[in-house]
């Protein structure tokens, strides 16, 4: 069971650094990468590897931190837009039935 639970967890940080990883980075560059993370779990430098594992994971947290600020903004923009557009949707409405 324990092997499960270290493989999958070690499978989830390995994709999340994934992602991390692939943002604005080569092919090549994420190769040396990942050979990097390989070599240290096949070493068992599990110090060097959560090291760099959390250094990849802080990176990615920031990125998807940026970006559900830009959406945030984006959704209240449009949201504004939308109340803009039902006001005058209703005055419209408003001055045709006193017409």
């Amino acid at each position: 069971m324990f092997r499960f639970i270290f493989g999958l967890v070690t499978g989830v940080a390995i994709g999340a650094a994934a992602a991390s990883m692939s943002q604005g980075q080569s092919g090549q560059d994420l190769r040396a990468e990942f050979d990097r993370f390989r070599n240290d779990l096949q070493q068992g430098d599990f110090d060097a590897f959560s090291t760099r594992l959390e250094s990849r994971l802080k990176e990615l947290q920031t990125s998807l931190e940026a970006r559900f600020t830009e959406f945030e903004a984006a959704v209240e923009e449009a949201s504004e837009e939308a109340e803009d557009a039902a006001e005058e949707a209703a005055e419209d409405a408003e001055e045709a039935a006193n017409a």
